[in-house]
């Protein structure tokens, strides 16, 4: 099956996790960077689905958008996950 041109470049959630935890680290914002596991005594209590639910990576596939002709000109500037560190400082700006 081929991905349309708007998935073409999907970044896994494992990627994300790694690229704000480590920059909110460098900050002195979080004890530890990068990207673990949950605990046991979070995701066990769930069940069967407790890893689905907090660790897959759920992506979406935007086929009408795509036949509506949409194309993602910001990410074609700068990808987001190089644009994650500004967008989670202004995020964090809102945490009190």
């Amino acid at each position: 099956m081929r991905l349309p041109p708007v998935l073409q470049q999907q970044t896994l959630h494992v990627r994300w996790n790694e690229k704000s935890h480590t920059h909110l680290h460098s900050q002195g914002l979080i004890e530890h960077p990068g990207s673990r596991p949950m605990p046991n005594e979070i995701v066990d209590p769930m069940g069967h689905y407790g890893w689905s639910l907090l660790g897959g990576n759920q992506f979406a596939n935007p086929k009408r958008l795509e036949k509506l002709g949409w194309e993602p000109v910001w990410t074609k500037k700068i990808s987001m996950l190089e644009a994650l560190p500004a967008m989670v400082d202004e995020a964090w700006k809102t945490v009190d």
